[in-house]
């Protein structure tokens, strides 16, 4: 029994490598793209974080673009320390004289 179950698993693994790289031998030609973004942040305060993110994507070849526009926010929970970032750099530097 534990025979014809390792042939089963064996043919099953052998079909599931086939089928999935069927997909890659139809595929298209590789094509030349160009993807410029933006990427803003913008604090509204200590918790309140804003994200704009705009990537824009054009296939040179036939000059089709797609673009997204993401707007996002953060929240912080707990009280952030900004210094705390500084300090511990300051720490780094005097650790590597």
């Amino acid at each position: 029994m534990d025979e014809r179950r390792l042939w089963v698993r064996t043919v099953c693994a052998a079909f599931l490598v086939w089928l999935l790289s069927a997909g890659a031998r139809g595929a298209d030609p590789p094509s030349t793209e160009f993807w410029p973004e933006i990427d803003t942040w913008l604090r509204v305060s200590n918790a309140w974080r804003l994200s704009v993110f705009v990537p824009i994507a054009e296939n040179l070849d036939t000059h089709y673009r797609e673009g997204n526009l993401i707007l996002q926010t953060d929240y912080a929970w707990s009280e952030s320390n900004r210094h705390r970032r500084l300090v511990d750099e300051g720490r780094a530097q005097a650790m590597k004289i």
